[in-house]
């Protein structure tokens, strides 16, 4: 089968009517589609990372709060010293800077 075939083909079954081209013109459609999808990938990582990065670290200050809060609660007994692992908001830290560098490269691929 020839690539113009071939080419029809994969068109007829988006039931697209594609004009079929030289290999070098489908390759560059398909790399300008796949630029335009990377883009917007971009964009969605990007949010989903900084929300949660934000969710994250707002739930380690709601725990840093209430351990040094001096009275108890029926959630918290007094009593002992309460710590959360250092891992906990480094991955928010790790999280918010990388959905912001993600939402960055996906806001400057659109405005170009």
């Amino acid at each position: 089968m020839a690539f113009d075939d071939l080419a029809r083909h994969m068109a007829s079954r988006d039931r697209k009517k594609v004009p079929v081209g030289s290999a070098e013109e489908v390759v560059a459609q398909a790399e300008k589609v796949s630029r335009q999808m990377s883009r917007t990938r971009d964009l969605i990582l990007g949010l989903i990372l900084l929300v949660g990065g934000i969710i994250i670290l707002g739930f380690c200050v709601l725990i840093y709060v209430d351990a040094h809060n001096p009275t108890s609660s029926y959630l918290r007994p007094s009593g002992g010293p309460m710590s959360i692992p250092v891992y906990i908001p480094l991955a928010g830290v790790v999280a918010v800077v990388a959905g912001l560098v993600k939402l960055v490269r996906g806001l400057a691929g659109r405005s170009r």
